[in-house]
């Protein structure tokens, strides 16, 4: 194996078909080309002629688990060329029947984005790590458990990964995210319900003593508040409970429709901001 990285165009459809037993029966042009080998080389041999070592088996396990149940499946793979080199993929394979037998599988291949590749190095190495003193069935286990915990499932997986968004910090995904949400709507009308009765001393909490805040400070030092966003997300928050505070106070001071109307508006914006960034937060921590 080489570290030389063979990257292709996103209009360079890799395709190819396999009988049911994985053996070569078409590649196309691009295919070939980024395999290294020559047509004749490929064809009547295993599709596993590609395999990267640096594949668990356990993706390849899901994989066929899924094909020989009659369903496709997407599948990140780091497929290797004849000369050592590698390449990676998003590969969405499919069978092929007949009268309800399957004749053949085929897929077709897409690059996959950079995010994706450095997750994915990761995460296959602990993986193959597992395989190591484990059964492929054992692994694809424990690849399902990991991702289980995550609250993903594997289609999620794919789907994050393909948004390049975060899949592999426990902690940032665990992140009760709607419940925060909801809790700064359901508190918002509950402070206007109070200005509506006419109720005096009304107080609004600090951002630091409502439930989020509190939770914030639980979590200042994973590693996940590293990012830029989370910074953007304690501002927003902070703003929410002042513009809410200033809600209170002008609608005591009997100030004009449009200006409690505007601050209200403000406080609607900041709690989508505040989410928003905590959001992108979870989706491209460190």
């Amino acid at each position: 194996m080489t570290p030389k990285e063979v990257e292709f165009l996103s209009t360079d459809v890799i395709v190819s078909a396999t009988d049911p037993q994985g053996i070569l029966i078409y590649a196309n042009d691009t295919f070939v080309r980024l395999s290294g080998y020559k047509r004749k080389e490929l064809m009547g041999k295993p599709h596993s002629i590609l395999r990267h070592p640096d594949m668990p088996k356990a993706v390849f396990q899901l994989l066929w688990n899924t094909l020989l149940s009659g369903e496709g499946l997407y599948a990140f793979v780091k497929n290797r060329t004849k000369q050592g080199d590698y390449y990676w993929v998003k590969a969405y394979a499919v069978p092929v029947k007949e009268k309800g037998i399957t004749q053949k599988f085929i897929s077709y291949r897409q690059p996959l984005n950079s995010y994706a590749k450095a997750t994915l190095t990761s995460l296959y190495a602990t993986l193959r790590e597992y395989e190591k003193t484990h059964s492929p069935e054992a692994s694809l286990q424990f690849f399902i458990d990991y991702l289980s915990e995550r609250g993903l499932t594997y289609n999620g997986f794919i789907d994050r990964l393909t948004q390049e968004k975060e899949v592999t910090s426990l902690e940032a995904l665990q992140i009760d995210f709607t419940k925060f949400f909801n809790d700064h709507i359901i508190y918002k009308s509950h402070v206007e319900h109070k200005v509506a009765l006419g109720l005096k001393d009304i107080r609004v909490e600090a951002s630091c003593d409502c439930d989020f805040g509190k939770w914030i400070d639980t979590v200042k030092h994973e590693t996940y508040t590293k990012n830029a966003s989370w910074n953007k997300m304690l501002k927003t928050h902070e703003h929410y409970h002042d513009k809410l505070n200033e809600y209170v106070e002008k609608s005591s001071q009997g100030s004009s429709p449009v200006v409690i109307n505007e601050i209200l508006q403000e406080v609607e914006k900041s709690t989508v901001q505040i989410f928003a960034n905590l959001q992108d937060t979870i989706d491209h921590c460190e």
